[in-house]
């Protein structure tokens, strides 16, 4: 059979003819043939136009780039087949065309992947690679710091990973504010770790010494509105230090009554308060003064030379004042946050936890200041109050109608309160223990609180059922510390 005529031929010629693949054929090697065309025409056009440039003597005038300020590279003249190669390589670069705009573009796709690196991952691998290291670091932190934080604690989250993944990683900390100081307000600087961590140093005061005294009966006017009690002028300037006899003689008779207080199942210390102008120095006008002091003299005698159950914090009340002020201004007391200071320092003695200023919530209340009376001109400041165990329920034994719930009126202030602690503490002394009514029943589950003026008549009746017995007195009212202690020794004995 013919094979035109063959039924099957026919068949194969009509599907070719129906299939797309055998017509587009033609068109798909067309534009493959453009496609490799441009490609060469890409390839060798930068070349063609150099070597044109160069026919005209453009090249040997475009020498110098002033985009970089500095003159093309032109052939060495002892040109030879060991530098061939890299002459030729740096005069092809330096005049390839377009060569502006090709690094133009390179430098901005080079910032545009350098940002985000120098921003986002290198502060993070950098804190990484130095978790070791818990020097403090005064290099601000990154703009993205919220965003390295997340990584940061991202890691920090997985368990049983390396570096600062592992739940004990050490702290690297880092300036993250910074505050300037002026006379009425400390500064500071706040340093924190990438986990959250954050410590805080303060920048002290200055001091303006151009102030002298003003004194207005018993009250003396210091800086910024601040009155002091002309009683704390000879403390302040250094007067009255001990000779080594009393200083001798008086840890002797606080030692004994240590003694005997432990032969009796009691614990017994005694606390001096530092005087407001003590604190607040700042304030006060220019005055000569010593850098030494009573109190403080009898502290170091007794802390390192003849140990004695007493405790003066002046150092704890100076470090804590750029957290709150401690004391009022227009009075001659410490306010609820100086004590707060106090309270933890009978903490310690005691070995009981300490208590945290700066967490505690607060409420604002207003205080009349006593200085503001003996001016004839009373006047309210306006306080806050942190909020210690508010959860414990006290109650006094009498009002508080002479302002120390009966401590002036009746010579003792009792209160009973549903504490854990059902020791009984006595704590006797002066105006200065008021301020302790507010906390003191939130420890113990009776409190009892003696006038030092009443000690003789009231002390009999107290101080054998007193667990925790503590003497304290006020600098400035020191020049009674060793009469009572003598009091408190033949009521004990």
């Amino acid at each position: 059979m013919d094979n035109m005529t063959n039924p099957e031929n026919t068949k194969k010629r009509i599907r070719k003819r129906r299939d797309p693949a055998y017509d587009d054929l033609p068109r798909r090697k067309s534009d493959l043939l453009k496609r490799i065309l441009i490609f060469a025409m890409v390839l060798v056009l930068p070349t063609v136009l150099w070597g044109f440039t160069g026919l005209i003597g453009l090249n040997g005038k475009l020498s110098f780039d002033t985009h970089e300020n500095r003159n093309l590279h032109e052939f060495d003249e002892n040109l030879s087949l060991g530098n061939l190669t890299s002459e030729v390589e740096a005069h092809y670069n330096d005049r390839v065309p377009f060569r502006s705009i090709l690094l133009s573009t390179d430098r901005m796709l080079n910032s545009v992947v350098e940002f985000p690196y120098k921003n986002l991952i290198e502060p993070v691998l950098l804190a990484i690679a130095n978790s070791g290291n818990q020097t403090a670091d005064t290099e601000a932190f990154s703009p993205n710091r919220n965003l390295i934080l997340k990584v940061q604690n991202r890691l920090l989250s997985l368990k049983g990973g390396e570096g600062l993944a592992s739940e004990d990683h050490e702290h690297v900390f880092r300036l993250a504010e910074h505050a300037d100081p002026d006379y009425e307000h400390y500064g500071y600087n706040i340093y924190r770790c990438l986990c959250g961590e954050e410590k805080k140093e303060y920048i002290e005061k200055p001091i303006d010494d151009s102030y002298f005294p003003y004194v207005e009966a018993e009250v003396i006017e210091g800086r910024y509105g601040w009155l002091y009690y002309i009683e704390e002028i000879s403390d302040y300037i250094g007067g009255g230090i001990p000779d080594e006899a009393t200083l001798a003689e008086t840890a002797s008779v606080l030692q004994n009554l240590q003694a005997s207080a432990e032969a009796q199942g009691k614990t017994f210390f005694s606390i001096s308060l530092p005087n407001k102008s003590r604190i607040y120095s700042e304030y006060m006008p220019t005055l000569e003064r010593s850098d030494e002091w009573a109190v403080k003299t009898y502290a170091d005698y007794m802390a390192d030379v003849n140990p004695a159950p007493f405790y003066y914090p002046y150092d704890e009340m100076i470090a804590a004042k750029p957290v709150a002020d401690l004391y009022y201004q227009l009075d001659t007391h410490w306010n609820q946050n100086g004590a707060i200071i106090g309270l933890n320092k009978i903490h310690e003695v005691l070995g009981m936890p300490s208590v945290k200023l700066s967490s505690l919530p607060t409420e604002s209340y207003p205080h009349a200041g006593d200085l503001t009376y003996m001016q004839a001109d009373p006047r309210n400041e306006t306080c806050l109050r942190p909020l210690y165990k508010p959860e414990v329920n006290v109650e006094e034994e009498h009002d508080n109608s002479d302002g120390g719930y009966g401590l002036f009126s009746v010579g003792a202030a009792e209160f009973y309160s549903d504490a854990d602690n059902d020791q009984t503490i006595v704590i006797i002394g002066d105006s200065y223990t008021v301020a302790l009514m507010e906390y003191i029943p939130r420890d113990f589950s009776h409190a009892i609180f003696i006038n030092r003026g009443y000690l003789e008549s009231i002390g009999p009746s107290v101080l054998p059922d007193a667990d925790i017995i503590i003497y304290e007195c006020v600098e400035r009212k020191f020049y009674y510390f060793l009469q009572d202690l003598y009091t408190l020794s033949a009521l004990m004995n």
